[in-house]
């Protein structure tokens, strides 16, 4: 009987999507044809989300409706388990979701002034928020319990929220002028379910701890929100010969969000195990954004002459993610056994070891006649996730991209935009993985794992969850439309 109730320590397994370097490809339309720049060429209302000090430099009134719609490849092929139940193999698995859309809203004002100007602006993250690993019946992933990825992630449907109320001034300068601006709002944080499986712990409670894929379960976390406030900044310097530089930083956000959980239980233990409570509480970090941007702008539009015909940007963008070593989940409560015998849960650790992120982007426009301009770019990033903690709950490895776009100049006042970009990485095989199943009921407790009832010092109790062979690549569709009134 007590192997059996051991299935009820694996609890929690954290693995949310709010790590390193897990924005892929970057938001609205144009940024995607552009290899994702923006810093010193947003002269529109998407200043506040690229760098708001460009404010300023809009003309008018500027309304933008985007939506990029993301589509994720990733599949994992896991090694055998090898346990003293005996050898386990699995089918490969893969992302079974489409295109995610990831909408974005910028509207912007200079209130007749050539020196200043406000804008709003509601946007997420540029990532993927609903993923399935497992079999999709009806929407919903079904729980499998020799999925590869059930100790990771099997599904998700999470989304974070930007809204944001900023102000640029313009101040001129020798030979051209500085821009200044800021934003700040609210940022909204909501897991509307994610979906792993936990399963049996062959043996007692104390180490070492053995997968058991045949006799497993499944657990959901939702109803996760939290509220935290949110800004960002700019400088910008542009010259009267074209030459421009910029600066912009969208500090990190410490997540500390509640949510619940509910696990179901297999029939034979269910009416022998309860909880004192299905309350939760997450802590996680999210990385601040700083870019610096170079560019130089030339030419004469066919028809605006407020306009230039040619543009070419350099942006650098670095990503603070080595600040998130660990996430913690905590469960309110303890495991009830046959209605009287308490054990507490202890909160979870699980590495993620995450490195900071640079990436280079280069993108640029022409325009080919009145009606037509053309975009073009790319860009390379490093990794947020070492090889050894490779995991299924958002891919961060190496990223190189290659993408085209086309803005349909409608009237004088009406922009339409198309664009499509291919993001490529490296497959990785990963032989010495790091990322474990968390068992609660054990002694052997994070974040350090030092603890005697700890196997091997400094190691979480469970099996590596992540050998085998990874493969991914994203594609990126944009469409927008853009409204100005001068």
């Amino acid at each position: 009987m007590r192997s059996k109730l051991v299935f009820v320590t694996l609890l929690l397994l954290p693995n949310l999507a709010f790590a390193g370097g897990f924005e892929s490809g970057e938001n609205t339309a144009v940024a995607n044809a552009r290899g994702g720049t923006g810093v010193v060429s947003s002269t529109d209302s998407t200043a506040l989300y690229f760098n708001p000090s460009l404010l300023a430099k809009s003309e008018g009134f500027h309304l933008t409706i985007d939506a990029n719609f993301l589509n994720q490849n990733l599949t994992f092929n896991r090694n055998p388990l090898v346990t003293k139940l005996g050898t386990t193999t699995f089918d490969e698995i893969q992302n079974e979701k489409s295109f995610f859309p990831l909408p974005f809203l910028a509207a912007s004002y200079d209130f007749n002034t050539d020196y200043f100007a406000m804008g709003l602006s509601v946007f997420g993250p540029h990532s993927y928020g609903n993923s399935c690993l497992t079999e999709l019946v009806d929407g919903k992933c079904v729980s499998e319990d020799e999925n590869a990825a059930r100790h990771m992630l099997i599904g998700a449907d999470l989304a974070i929220i930007y809204a944001l109320l900023g102000a640029a001034v313009a101040i001129e300068a020798p030979g051209g002028s500085f821009f200044v601006g800021a934003g700040g709002g609210v940022a909204y944080q909501q897991i509307t379910e994610m979906d792993l499986v936990v399963d049996q712990v062959y043996g007692s409670i104390g180490s070492p701890y053995n997968e058991n894929p045949g006799f497993g379960g499944r657990m959901e976390i939702r109803d996760v929100t939290d509220l935290k406030p949110a800004y960002n900044f700019g400088l910008s310097y542009i010259s009267d010969n074209g030459f421009r530089i910029g600066f912009s930083g969208r500090p990190s956000i410490d997540w500390n969000p509640d949510g619940q959980f509910e696990i179901q239980l297999p029939a034979s233990i269910r009416e022998f195990v309860t909880f004192s409570s299905n309350e939760m509480s997450i802590e996680l970090k999210q990385a601040g954004s700083y870019r610096l941007g170079l560019g130089w702008f030339g030419g004469q539009h066919p028809t605006d002459l407020s306009k230039h015909r040619y543009d070419f940007e350099f942006n650098f963008v670095y990503e603070d993610w080595g600040k998130l070593d660990t996430f913690k989940a905590t469960p309110d409560g303890d495991l009830i056994l046959f209605e009287e015998t308490r054990l507490p849960l202890n909160p979870v650790f699980q590495g993620k070891s995450y490195q900071d992120t640079f990436s280079m982007r280069v993108g640029g426009s022409y325009a080919i006649s009145s009606l037509f301009t053309v975009h073009a770019g790319g860009f390379i990033e490093t990794a947020a996730q070492t090889k050894a903690y490779t995991n299924a709950d958002f891919v961060s490895w190496e990223r190189y991209s290659g993408s085209l776009g086309l803005v349909y100049n409608v009237t004088h006042f009406l922009d339409l935009t198309l664009s499509y970009s291919h993001i490529f990485s490296p497959d990785r095989t990963v032989t010495n993985g790091e990322i474990y199943q968390q068992i609660p009921l054990s002694e052997c407790t994070g974040p350090n794992y030092t603890a005697p009832a700890c196997s091997k010092s400094g190691t979480p109790p469970g099996t590596p969850q992540n050998e085998g062979q990874w493969t991914t690549s994203s594609q990126v569709i944009g469409a927008g439309i853009k409204v100005h009134f001068k």
